[in-house]
């Protein structure tokens, strides 16, 4: 074998090494770009969810809302009418304070509204 041949095969056994390496760098560029494509779909499929459970959160907290206007208009409502009623009427907290009394409980119990409002039975008779 000449020296030429040798060099040649040598030429060639390179070109076949570049060659390979090459195709496996553009394989592992295509690949990371895949996997970057997937994390980018995977990520706006979260947030388009997180968007659709924020607009049934949002269509909740406005039924609540609604419900809330209602109770208040509700509780006007009674409470006007509580306050005529002929026969000493009250509301409590669960802590026993004072939420509503009527005009009949002022006028049977000698107190007034103010000194009632926010206090327990204990508070207000203990003297």
């Amino acid at each position: 074998m000449t020296t030429a041949v040798i060099v040649s095969m040598i030429l060639g056994v390179i070109a076949i090494i570049a060659n390979v390496i090459n195709n496996y760098i553009k394989i592992s560029k295509v690949s990371k770009d895949n996997e970057y494509i997937n994390v980018i779909n995977s990520k706006n499929n979260d947030i388009n969810q997180l968007r659709r459970e924020m607009t049934i959160l949002q269509d909740k907290v406005e039924k609540l809302n609604n419900l809330i206007r209602d109770l208040d208009s509700s509780l006007l409502r009674s409470n006007a009418v509580s306050l005529s009623f002929p026969l000493p009427f009250w509301y409590k907290s669960e802590e026993g304070r004072m939420i509503m009394l009527n005009d009949e409980y002022c006028k049977t119990y000698h107190k007034c509204r103010e000194d009632y409002i926010g206090k327990t039975d204990y508070e207000v008779w203990d003297t």
